[in-house]
């Protein structure tokens, strides 16, 4: 995700800089906590089922951002932020490196994707403490 793009958009809309750099960090808050909310989420339901709410929720998310036309529409900033932050949180658990390499999927118990998505959150705010957990 080309986020420098998307505050561009924000500020052109006519958003001030500052608010536009503050909702895109908040999505990156939102993206490493909803992780760990996605983790146990995605061991309770099917991948494909997982995968079509990570669809479903980036469509909203860009959507909202697409038809963001003026100041006024701060809501939808929000709605932006919330969608495709969490999506991207949920595309985590499809990424290669997340995925395990030396033993077959079947013999993965129903933690599995709870504990990768700890173990991201692990990485991304203490850089190499993820691989030693």
């Amino acid at each position: 995700m080309i986020v420098t793009h998307q505050v561009a958009h924000v500020v052109d809309v006519g958003y001030s800089k500052l608010l536009a750099a503050t909702i895109f960090g908040l999505a990156g808050i939102t993206s490493s906590f909803g992780r760990v909310v996605f983790g146990f989420i995605a061991d309770l339901l099917t991948k494909q089922a997982a995968y079509t709410l990570n669809i479903l929720m980036t469509l909203v998310g860009v959507g909202a951002l697409m038809i963001l036309r003026d100041p006024s529409q701060t809501w939808l900033l929000y709605v932006y932020v919330i969608f495709l932050a969490l999506a991207s949180a949920l595309a985590q658990l499809f990424s290669p490196r997340s995925q395990p390499t030396s033993f077959p999927a079947k013999d993965l118990d129903r933690s599995s994707a709870t504990r990768r998505s700890l173990l991201a959150l692990a990485e991304r705010w203490a850089p190499g403490w993820g691989r030693i957990l």
